[in-house]
């Protein structure tokens, strides 16, 4: 399904929201990747961990300098009630992308 990149805010490197409309905000937990934690106090998250505020930079730099975003979910959701999904942004995939510039670790086998 194809996504308009100005409609994704990034959480943080490994979750975004994509914003359909006003009212209708899907939260996605990418697949195949782990990426540190930003500081969220709504979620108990009271400090960043280490490189975390890094891989949401390269996450929010990556979406949007990407001309198409595909949006491929899985079948189910995560425990928190996101979707889990791949994300390609101009035919790359972003969990690739992430990995390969040191900012997250792959998750293949937790997701």
């Amino acid at each position: 399904m194809n996504v308009e990149p100005r409609t994704i805010e990034i959480d943080d490197g490994d979750t975004v929201a994509i914003h359909w409309t006003r009212d209708d905000v899907e939260a996605v937990r990418i697949l195949g990747i782990d990426t540190p934690e930003t500081r969220h106090l709504e979620h108990n998250i009271p400090y960043a961990q280490e490189f975390g505020e890094e891989a949401a930079a390269f996450a929010r730099g990556a979406f949007a300098a990407a001309t198409q975003v595909e949006l491929l979910r899985s079948a189910t959701l995560d425990p928190y009630g996101r979707t889990l999904a791949y994300l390609f942004l101009g035919g790359r995939n972003y969990s690739v992308l992430v990995v390969s510039a040191r900012l997250a670790e792959e998750s293949v086998t937790r997701y």
